[in-house]
């Protein structure tokens, strides 16, 4: 299934990323890296969401063997100079996948101490719209989702 993350960041705007699989089968955050200011047009937006889920599923890369690495590379294509704007109160993300007939939005939860990151919320909080679906229509879709964030 083809899957991307988009992080709203208050402040910043809208970070989007695609996942490829790695040779094990882990997603991991890769091409295209796209960074939009916040206030962008509904349109740019949904082209970017549907830009990072053109990403070939069934391609492999290789798996990190040097995590601290892979990170500062991650750091490197987000434009953001620490993670840490990521994970902060001021950050949402959202989970999207695309299968053959739909885009689901996932919003997630921020882990809480000891733990980081996010984590997904329920399935009665994801929101499905037709993969074919107009710009307005998937800008409609991500917006419930990113509304349902905690």
């Amino acid at each position: 299934m083809k899957s991307a993350t988009i992080y709203k960041i208050k402040g910043i705007g809208y970070l989007i990323h695609s996942h490829s699989k790695t040779s094990i089968g882990l997603r991991v955050a890769s091409e295209p890296f796209i960074n939009l200011p916040e206030g962008v047009d509904n349109d740019v937006l949904a082209d970017a969401i549907k830009t990072a889920l053109c990403n070939d599923d069934s391609k492999r890369i290789p798996h990190p063997k040097d995590w601290k690495q892979a990170d500062k590379e991650f750091m490197a294509k987000t434009g953001l100079k620490s993670s840490k704007s990521l994970f902060s109160p001021k950050a949402k993300c959202l989970l999207a996948e695309e299968t053959d007939e739909q885009i689901i939005f996932t919003p997630t939860i921020p882990a809480k101490k000891p733990d980081s990151g996010f984590l997904f919320m329920g399935e009665a909080d994801k929101v499905a719209v037709l993969s074919k679906a107009s710009n307005q229509e998937i800008f409609s879709a991500f917006e419930l989702a990113l509304s349902r964030y905690e």
